[in-house]
């Protein structure tokens, strides 16, 4: 196989997990009503995230840091079209700069859902796979 032909289907297998990480923590969300051991877990969880990871001073923390990597994704988006790099790249900006806007809304949206704290994580996690996937791509075609 050749490189770019394992780059592709490197791109397209992170892709597909970022895509099934999302899906599970919706579909987490769901089992939540469905299940009691489930929910019993999930608010055992929450209580524990909100006195650490989550408190309110750690989570000023995490929508600044959000607000960075948006700013990081708008700047890269913007000098992608001015370089006129191949559409691939302008795609993966956009959509880094799509998945920080909706980590961002998660955190001011979603804190009426149990599994709260797991959507931040699964989307914060998304966000630094695209912030990898942009940045070894930037690094490489400079």
């Amino acid at each position: 196989m050749t490189r770019e032909k394992l780059r592709k289907i490197a791109y397209a297998l992170i892709f597909f997990i970022q895509v099934s990480l999302i899906g599970a923590v919706f579909y987490l969300e769901q089992l939540t009503k469905k299940s009691a051991g489930v929910m019993h877990h999930i608010y055992y969880r929450k209580a524990q995230y909100e006195q650490t990871v989550f408190s309110s001073g750690n989570m000023h923390i995490h929508r600044a840091a959000l607000l960075v990597l948006a700013g990081y994704f708008a700047f890269s988006a913007i000098r992608s079209v001015k370089k006129e790099k191949s559409k691939f790249w302008k795609v993966q900006n956009l959509l880094g700069l799509v998945i920080s806007g909706f980590a961002l809304a998660i955190t001011y949206l979603f804190t009426g859902k149990i599994a709260y704290h797991y959507f931040i994580v699964v989307f914060e996690i998304v966000l630094a796979m695209q912030f990898l996937i942009v940045t070894i791509g930037d690094s490489k075609h400079l």
